[in-house]
Order: structure tokens, then sequence, then C-alpha cells
């Protein structure tokens, strides 16, 4: 028996030392597969490595203030079109906030300084706990937008659309729609207490809640479209209208309209019977005090909306961002509380603590490495279209009005015009000596460190939409259909066509035998010196919409819907989303390589990482949101990394990173 069990033991031993074995080589094996895989593929690291979150750096534009709520005099919350918030406290009110974006921000019911919700042109509504605004959330499955909303308490609030429809909200969820108006476009809600809500349409009807039930529409109006409705208690409302009427309601019924305004009266607020504040399109207020209404002027600008918390203290909100208080007895001047994001159109880089970016408005901001500066006016409202800076002492920048305009690393000059029949679409300097910019019309003119030359017509007609220039005898431009333009420093060349009539978007040479080019429908090109390689498509149909280079090894394209890809020895990455579906309308890249994108929501994003000659970038520093691994080669070889006690640092491979560092969507001019 002894015998048996030894021999037991010994083919137990055998068999284990077998299978032991032949595990250690399948999994050895397996792991010079994957790693042989990982080095023999196409980097899946290479497109997400080290850009950061979209941070607002450009917030330069005019917005409409849509609405305010003043629960007490030393809480304000004002909403606007590009989907930002600003808040009062008594003394000042806060930088805007991006709460919203992709909506105009339409209604905002604020019951304390804890508590507000806000509703939106597409639908959504938000809820404010007195430190953050939750996510959108759409409450109407038919995507109507939500015109106004009123709250009694952080549990309690009423919103209103343009489909008639009327959503409550109990502090946790809000139900479904109920079609209390037919249809028409209620666009003002005011309810004094739980018991007893007032609300107004455009087709000149008002409805009252009380009790729970709601009345039928009840036509006080005619068919003029009444804009807004302030109840102080259940026997008192006044409604305001297009036509500048004021309708007053007492305890069951309303009066005819009387006239108190020529111009449309947006907003009222009542606090009492006897003390109701109205704004119209005209800058006016008009002030009741229980028996006649007065009017005065104290804006410019169209007010939109008003709200008082007392007889001593209103605001309103203007169409230029900007806010007046009343304390009583007067107005105080306009004040501007909200400024939005900007179109940032194009942007250069000297190094990693030096870039300079141009709007769509005339704005220009800096980089120092650090931070960014505030927008500054570069060039008196126009549209700068291109920048380019050889060094961080000498940029030249051109906008649609045909001038450009230069940077001496302190200040910018006075616009120069160098061209009136057309706008300017591109820029590029080698230094300050030498810059080549080219018009809407296949014109070139040629900077000479004082003063620009006459226009050379390079492409009779047809703008070039983009210039690169490595040196004074070497530059090259794209246009809109699909032709490549060299010069040598004397002549343009005739046109070469490397894209059919697709248009070319962007290019950049880092010297005379590596240039990169793009279009607007994915794909991307190469120069080698003698000539271009055939279209890759990198990025579907999406329009990429510019192009910078390191050297002949690291590049990176973005495109119209968020996407950036980078180009890393020989091989374009996939496309790694890093602005949601925001417009990228330029990068920059120096070396480290170190890049910085901007878009059409006036954000920038950086890129950092580091690189040896010849060798792809890796993540320098950053340490935050973990990307999506993009192959499978990553995934498999964790559970062998944990067995054989490896590590990812061990084998040479670099998990992807991202690292967050808004600047509404407002349509570009």
């Amino acid at each position: 028996m002894n015998q048996i069990s030894n021999s037991g033991r010994q083919l137990t031993a055998t068999w284990l030392k077998s299978y032991i074995g032949l595990s250690i080589i399948f999994i050895v094996s397996t792991l010079f597969i994957l790693i042989g895989s990982l080095i023999t593929t196409k980097p899946v690291v290479a497109d997400s490595i080290g850009w950061s979150t979209p941070s607002p750096v450009d917030l330069s534009s005019t917005v409409i203030l849509m609405a305010v709520s003043c629960p007490t005099s030393s809480f304000c919350m004002a909403v606007d079109q590009a989907g930002l918030a600003v808040s009062y406290n008594g003394s000042n009110w806060s930088s805007p906030a991006n709460i919203d974006e992709g909506s105009a921000i339409t209604g905002v019911s604020c019951s304390s300084s804890s508590f507000c919700a806000a509703v939106d042109d597409s639908g959504g509504a938000l809820t404010y706990n007195g430190s953050n605004w939750s996510t959108e959330k759409i409450i109407t499955s038919l995507n109507d937008s939500l015109e106004a909303v009123a709250c009694l308490s952080s549990s309690s609030c009423l919103a209103v659309g343009n489909g008639g429809n009327e959503f409550t909200y109990n502090g946790n969820s809000w139900s479904a729609a109920n079609d209390i108006d037919n249809s028409n476009s209620i666009v003002s809600i005011s309810c004094p207490s739980s018991n007893f809500c007032m609300a107004v349409d455009t087709s000149g009807n008002a409805l009252s809640y009380t009790s729970g039930t709601w009345s039928s529409p009840d036509n006080i109006d005619g068919s003029t479209a009444i804009l807004s409705v302030a109840c102080s208690d259940s026997s008192f409302c006044t409604a305001v209208d297009t036509n500048g009427n004021v309708l007053t309601y007492t305890s069951s019924s309303w009066s005819s309209p009387t006239n108190e305004s020529s111009k449309q009266i947006n907003s009222i607020s009542c606090t009492s019977n006897s003390f109701c504040m109205a704004v119209d399109s005209n800058g006016n207020t008009i002030y009741y005090n229980g028996s006649n209404w007065s009017k005065t002027n104290v804006d410019t600008a169209e007010l939109n909306s008003i709200s008082c918390s007392s007889d001593t203290f209103c605001v309103a909100v203007d169409s230029n961002g900007n806010a007046l208080n009343y304390n009583g007895s007067a107005w105080s001047s306009p004040a501007l509380i909200d400024k939005g994001p900007t179109y940032i159109n194009s942007i250069a880089c000297t190094s990693n603590s030096f870039c300079m970016a141009v709007d769509d408005i005339g704005y220009a901001i800096s980089y120092n490495g650090t931070t960014w500066s505030a927008p500054t006016v570069a060039d008196n409202g126009d549209s700068i279209s291109s920048i380019s800076c050889p060094s961080s002492n000498f940029c030249m920048e051109v906008d649609q009005a045909g001038n450009s305009v230069s940077y001496n690393g302190s200040t910018w000059t006075s616009p120069t015009l160098i061209e009136e029949a057309t706008g300017f679409d591109s820029v590029s300097c080698n230094s300050s000596s030498f810059c080549l910019a080219a018009d809407g019309i296949g014109n070139v003119f040629t900077y000479n460190g004082s003063s620009w030359s006459s226009a050379v017509s390079v492409n009779s007609g047809v703008g070039l939409t983009s210039l690169s220039c490595v040196s004074s005898s070497f530059c090259m431009g794209v246009d809109e259909l699909g032709n490549v333009f060299t010069y040598n420093g004397t002549n343009w060349s005739a046109a070469d066509n490397i894209d059919g009539s697709n248009g070319l978007t962007s290019i950049d040479c880092t010297s005379s035998s590596f240039c990169v080019t793009v279009d607007g429908y994915g794909n991307a090109f190469t120069y080698n010196g003698t000539g271009w390689s055939a279209a890759e498509n990198i990025d579907g149909t999406n329009t990429l919409n510019s192009v910078s280079c390191v050297d002949s090894i690291f590049c990176v394209a973005v495109d119209s819907n968020g996407n950036a890809l980078t180009y890393s020895n020989g091989s374009w990455s996939a496309a790694s989303n890093i602005d949601d579906a925001n417009t990228i309308s330029a990068v920059a890249c120096v070396s480290g390589p170190f890049c910085e994108a901007v878009d059409d929501e006036g954000n920038a994003m950086a890129y950092a990482g580091t690189q040896t000659s010849g060798t792809s970038p890796t993540t320098s520093n950053l340490t935050s949101i973990k990307a999506p691994d993009t192959g499978a080669g990553l995934y498999l070889i964790k559970p062998l990394q944990i067995l054989l006690g490896l590590t990812t640092m061990a084998i040479g491979i670099t998990t992807p990173v991202w690292s967050p560092k808004l600047i509404k969507k407002l349509s570009r001019k």
C-alpha cells in the first residue's frame, strides 16, 4: 500500500512538473507574441497622450442675458443664451460658469440661495444646490423649448414651454408633460403659493392654477403675445405684452390692456399690489406704485428680465451682458457681468512657454507656460484669420478686413491696410523680416520687415487657404481646389493638384523635405522633398481644420468634431476625442512635444509629452483620467503582468492617460 502511494505521489509530482513547465512555456510564448504584436503594429497610445481637457481662455463675446431671479437682496442668479450662469452675493457677481453647453437658458427661478432651477431651449432642466449645477436633463420627449420656470422650494417647481405643456418637479424628478394650453406657447409663469399660479402665452391667453387644477385658457389680450406675468398673491397679478401694454388681474378677472410703453415689455416683477417693476426692449423700466405707471430710461440696450425681492431691491439684465440694480429710489448704471466664449481662429507657439491665439472679434490671448492672459484688443473688432509667430518678440496677424497687425513682444501695432479688395486667409513668417500673406482671391503679399509688397497673383480667383514658410526661399500654400503651390524665394510654381477637387484646409512644413497637408474630407498627405504621397484617409469624413508638425516624426491634426490625431514615425493614430463635439479650429506644436489646440468655444487644450529623437512621444507628468486602451494587447497582457510580476513600465508599454486642465455654443460669424 505504501508502494502504491509512493508511485501515486511520483506520478502526481511528474504530472505537476510537466503541467507547470508547459504552462510557463505557454505563458512566456504568449507574452512574447503579445509584445511582438505591440512592437510591430501601429502604436496604440500616440493619439491619447497628454491632452488636457478644454479650458476657457477667451470669454470676450457679447452675450444676451435671458433671465434673472433674486429671492433676496444678497443672492441672484442670471442665465444667458450661451448656456452660462452668473451669481450675485449681495456685492459682486461671479465669473460666468458654463452649465448648459449647447443650449440657450431661457428661464431661471431660485427659491433661496441654495436652490434654483433653470430651463433651456432644448427642453432641458437643471437644478442648483447652492454650490453646483446638475447636468441638463431633457424633460420633454418632443424637445420643445422650455420657456419659464417657477419654484417655491427645492421640492416644488413648475416649468412651461412652447408646446403648451406643464412639468412639475418634486425635488427628485420631473413629471411627464401635461398639456394645459392646447399646444400654445406658454412663455411665463408665476406662483406666489403652492395653491395658486398664473401662466400666459403668445396667443394672448392666461391660465390660472388653483388647488391642483388648471383653468382653460382665457383670452385676455386678443391676438397679442403676452411675454411675462407676475403675481404677488392669488388676488393680484400683472401681465405685459409685445405692444407695450399692461394688464392687471384682481381676485378673479383681468383688466383691459393699457399702453405704458411704445416698445414691447419683456418682463415684470411684483412684490405686492402696490409695487411692480417692468422692463422693455428700449432700455426702460416701468414702475407701478399701486395706482400709476411711470417710465424711466436706464439702459441703451434691450432689457430682457427683471426680478425684485422687495420694493427696495431689484435686478434687471440686458442684451449686452449687463446687470443693473435698483435700491428703492434709483437704478445703477449698467455693469458688465457676463462675457461669452469666442471662436478662436488661429494659434502660434514658439515654445512651451509662449503661444499667441487670435479670435473672431479682434482679440489676442497669450500663454506664458502656465496661464493664459485675459483677451486684449489686437485688431479693432475685425475677425483675425491667422497668426504666425517666429519668436516671442514678433508675431504677425492678418484679418478679414485686409489688415495686418504686428506684435513686438509687448504691444500690438495699429492695423495696416494692405488689401482692400478682400480679406486675408493665412499668414506665415519665418522671421521678423519675412512673411507671406494670402488673400481670398489668390493673391500673395510679402513682408520684408518694414512694409508689405503689392499683390502677386498666384492662383487667380481662388484663395490660398493656408501657407507655411520654413525660410524665405521655401514656402508652400494650398487652396480649396486640392492644389499645392511652392515658392522658391523668387517665383511661385504652377498648381500641383494632389486632392482632386477637395479643399485643402491646412499645411505645415518643418523643412524643404517634409510637409503635411490635410483636407475637408478626413485625408492627409505627406511631402518628402520631391513629391506628395497619395491621400491617406485618417479621419473618416470629418473635416480636418489644422495640422502642425514638430519634425518629420511627430505631427498633430485636429477636426470639426473635437478630435485630435497624431502622426508618429510615419503612421497616423486613430482619432481621439479631446473636445466633445466642438470644432477645433487650430493647433500649434513645438518641440517636446508641446501643443496647444483652440476651438470655436474659446477653449484651449494643451498636449505635453516627452520625445527622444527618432522615437514616439510618451506622457510627462500626467496622472489624471485614463483614456480607453485602443489595442486588445493591453487588455490581454494585464493578467500576465499579475501572474509574472511584470508591470507595463517593465516591458515598455505606456498606458494612455488624459490629464484634465470651458472657455455655449456661439455660432461663428
